[in-house]
This record gives C-alpha cells, structure tokens and sequence, in this order.
C-alpha cells in the first residue's frame, strides 16, 4: 500500500455513494401506483357505479355529494386492493419462479 497507510484519513469523508435515480427508474416506480388507481377508477365505474344507480333509484335518490364520495371511495378502495394482489404476486413468483415450465417463461432458441 505504501503512502497509503501512512495517511489518516477522516472516517466522514470514506462514505459510500447512496444510488441515485434516474427518471426512467422513477417513472417506472410511478407506473404501477397509477395502473392501479386506473383499473380502480375501472372497476368502481363498472361494478359500483351501475350498483349506486339502482339504489338510487329505489331508495328515491339521495345527495350528489354521497353519490360521489361512495363512487370515489370505492374506485380508491379497488385500487388499493389491486396494488396490495399485485405485491403479493410479484413476491410470490420472485420466490417460486424456479416452479415455472419452460411454457411459462421459454428460453430464447424455442
């Protein structure tokens, strides 16, 4: 080592470069919290909407602002849900994808 071991230097200028992101790695985290408030905002105005429509016709309607905070509610809801099964998914085949066939993921000369 030589002249090396012969410094002292201070430990607080020995620090390790933290990973900086790039934007492209940022959109990238950015994509799967907004797909999923997509497929929520989806799935309230197909299964809630239509659901709040007839109860609101049968109960002889109620307030706009209780029709929106429902139908909001259940899109944040949904989204929710879907992030938390698409995690869970995600962890799960990260654990298991040695279980997968070569149908699943085929190698590139098939």
């Amino acid at each position: 080592m030589g002249a090396q071991d012969d410094l002292a230097i201070d430990p607080r200028l020995n620090r390790t470069p933290r990973p900086v992101i790039s934007a492209d790695q940022a959109a990238l985290q950015l994509r799967l919290p907004l797909m999923c408030l997509l497929a929520g905002v989806l799935a309230a105005l197909v299964y809630a909407w239509p659901v709040l429509l007839v109860v609101d016709i049968m109960s002889g309607g109620f307030r706009p602002a209780l029709f929106a905070w429902i139908l909001g509610g259940s899109a944040l809801f949904a989204a929710v849900v879907f992030w938390g099964v698409t995690g869970w998914e995600r962890r799960h085949w990260a654990r298991n994808s040695h279980a997968l066939g070569d149908f699943a993921d085929p190698p590139p000369w098939k």
